[in-house]
This record gives C-alpha cells, sequence and structure tokens, in this order.
C-alpha cells in the first residue's frame, strides 16, 4: 500500500479521474498497526490522520469544516502562542462535513488509502463490520466523488463486504514470485516431486506473504 500511495502512475491515474469532474484531487492516507498506539489501532486516530492529510492539502477547508475553532484561532492574538485542542467528536463532525458536501461542491474529489483495516481493535463497541458499513457509506454520501483504496486480510467481513469486481488478490499476484524464491531456497532436496509438494503447500499457507515464505524456508 506504501508503494501504491506514492507511485507516479497510480497519481496521474487519480488526476485524471479528477479533472474529468473539474475537480482538485485531494489525497488522504492512513495506515492502522494493531500493535502500535491508540490512534494507530483507533477509529479516532483515523479520522484525525486523514482529516489532518485533507486540511494540509487544502486548508481552506478548515474554515467551514472547524467553524468554531477557526473563529477561536483567528480572535486570539498570534503572539499568545496559545495551543488549540480538537476533540474527537469536533475531528469526526469535520470530516463528516467533508465527505458529506463533496457531492455538492464541486472544486474537489477525494481518494483516501487505509491500510490493515483487519488491525483495526475489533470491540464492541465499534468492530471490524462497522468499519466495512462507515467506508461504504463514506462513498455512497459522497455520489461517488471520495474514493477509497484500501487493503486487508482476507476475513470474511471484508471479503463479503465489498465488491468482488474490483479487488485485487495479493497472493494471486505474488504466487509466481513466491513459488521461484522457495525453490531456489530448498533446490538441495533432490526430489523434484517432494520440493514441488513442499512449496506448493509453503506458497499455498503464505497467502501473499512474502515475509512469512522468508521466515520458512530460511
Amino acid at each position: 500500500m506504501k508503494q501504491m500511495c506514492s507511485h507516479e502512475h497510480v497519481q496521474s491515474l487519480l488526476e485524471a479521474w479528477a479533472r474529468t469532474c473539474n475537480r482538485q484531487l485531494v489525497f488522504a492516507k492512513h495506515f492502522f498497526f494493531n500493535i502500535g498506539t491508540g490512534h494507530q489501532k483507533s477509529l479516532p486516530g483515523m479520522y484525525r490522520t486523514l482529516l489532518h492529510g485533507i486540511l494540509e492539502s487544502c486548508p481552506d477547508l478548515t474554515r467551514s469544516a472547524l467553524p468554531n475553532l477557526w473563529t477561536k484561532a483567528r480572535g486570539t492574538p498570534w503572539q499568545v502562542g496559545k495551543e488549540v485542542h480538537v476533540s474527537d467528536r469536533d475531528v469526526r463532525k469535520a470530516f463528516d462535513y467533508i465527505v458529506e458536501s463533496s457531492k455538492t461542491d464541486d472544486k474537489l474529489g477525494f481518494c483516501f488509502f487505509i491500510d490493515g483495516l483487519d488491525e483495526l481493535e475489533n470491540t464492541s463497541e465499534f468492530s471490524h463490520g462497522d468499519l466495512v458499513s462507515l467506508l461504504n457509506d463514506w462513498h455512497r454520501r459522497s455520489s461517488g466523488h471520495v474514493k477509497l483504496v484500501v487493503s486487508s486480510r482476507e476475513h470474511n467481513v471484508f471479503v463479503d463486504g465489498f465488491s468482488t469486481s474490483q479487488r485485487i488478490c495479493l497472493h494471486e499476484i505474488t504466487r509466481w514470485d513466491l513459488e521461484r524464491f522457495s525453490k531456489d531456497k530448498l533446490n538441495g532436496i533432490q526430489s523434484s516431486q517432494v520440493r514441488d509438494e513442499i512449496v506448493y503447500k509453503i506458497v499455498e499457507k503464505a497467502q501473499g506473504i512474502f515475509f512469512w515464505v522468508t521466515l520458512v524456508v530460511t
């Protein structure tokens, strides 16, 4: 996902999409990490990261997305240097405003890259299923002016929750590379039949995760 975010071809395709709608492309990204900090594995953390990316690209949105904080900041002399606290509620409200207004505001088109959906902390208050519903709702409410590129392990909640027509299965793309790497590492096995059977089982269990294969065969 990190490579895709920074790939020139991906960027040019997104910009071409935005141009067809006469809109400016706004890009934001978030990477869930379940052994990281609270913000790295929580819903409020995702909202903050994405909102920061949006407002960093389009500072003019701050006034309409966070009107109370904007007024407060404008009324405070810059010499004071007071730190402004933005609550989780304000962050979510601002983000929802931006998504909702994107269907009528004809100036901006958004694309959000969100990696590791399965690494969101799955709680009774907000589950992985709730996350799927939320992301689909963003796209629906924006009338297609919010594009989402998301990734996760193949858990049923994500497989069933998103369209199969716009899905890339990493293990299908990297299978040949994994097979070649495994065969090279196991070339000491004299029986080609035994080696091929072992390689097949390794690649099947790896599900596209190159690091896992590396640990198994070295």
